[in-house]
């Protein structure tokens, strides 16, 4: 049972100050107080960070794989450009050579020989109908056979033109009966041939270690200047792992004679 309460004017109450009241203390902010980490959120935390790291390297990878791939294709273009360069060049060499062999060079077709007899031109053996091509200059030529007078000419070659080159040998008057005799008559005829005047020549050939000889004697390496009698003379320039080159030369009676630098194929 709940008891009654009187209800009423309450008389006024009289309060007497006296001195300075108690301090009033500030009542404290309603603001609720942040919330420790617990354990799940941290947890929470702690694999968010993680999640977040882990993006972060495949976009660095990422990255670096696309500039790595950039610079390649970069350098790739680079010699693809430069190898265009170098077959360009390459081609325009190879045009400019052959507009030059043609304005430099020559032949000359054989023809007039006795049946199987060879001419030797520049260092090469030819017969009838083959053709000698060479740069402009002039070339001497000879062929020997039995019952023929040896033949000893000189010829010209004119850039962009093919001449006929005709070589006429003339039969001897007699043949000798016997080797002895035929071999007297060689050194006779050898004797009225010999030529009494000489010129000088140079000769010069790359690589400078490569031997020169003239009418098979050595006479230097590299450059050499001999005084030879006038007439037409076989050169060969050898060195070691080169191609051998023979050429032939003639030489004009006091007329200095500057044979053109030859360079060796060399492996």
């Amino acid at each position: 049972m709940i008891p009654k309460i009187r209800t009423g004017t309450l008389p006024p109450l009289s309060i007497t100050i006296s001195g300075p009241g108690p301090r009033v203390q500030p009542r404290p902010s309603s603001a609720p107080k942040p919330r420790a980490p617990t354990p799940s959120m941290r947890a929470a935390g702690v694999r968010r960070k993680k999640k977040t790291n882990k993006m972060m390297m495949p976009a660095t990878l990422l990255v670096a794989g696309g500039l790595a791939s950039g610079v390649f294709l970069q350098y790739q273009n680079s010699q693809a450009a430069q190898k265009a360069r170098t077959d360009s060049l390459a081609v325009a060499d190879s045009l400019e050579r052959v507009e030059r062999e043609a304005r430099t060079r020559g032949s000359r077709i054989i023809a007039g020989l006795p049946a199987g007899v060879n001419a030797i031109i520049d260092g090469k053996a030819y017969r009838n109908g083959d053709k000698f091509v060479s740069d402009t200059g002039t070339y001497g030529v000879q062929a020997k056979e039995r019952g023929y007078d040896d033949l000893y000419l000189t010829f010209t070659i004119t850039p962009g033109r093919t001449d006929t080159l005709t070589l006429t040998m003339h039969e001897t008057s007699a043949t000798p009966s016997t080797p002895q005799q035929q071999q007297q008559q060689t050194r006779q005829v050898a004797v009225v041939r010999a030529p009494t005047d000489s010129a000088e020549v140079r000769l010069s050939v790359m690589p400078s270690h490569a031997d020169i000889f003239v009418d098979g004697t050595r006479i230097g390496s590299g450059r050499a200047v001999r005084r030879l009698p006038v007439g037409p003379h076989t050169v060969r320039y050898n060195a070691p792992d080169c191609e051998t080159e023979d050429r032939s030369i003639m030489v004009s009676k006091d007329e200095t004679q500057i044979v053109p630098l030859l360079t060796l194929q060399c492996r």
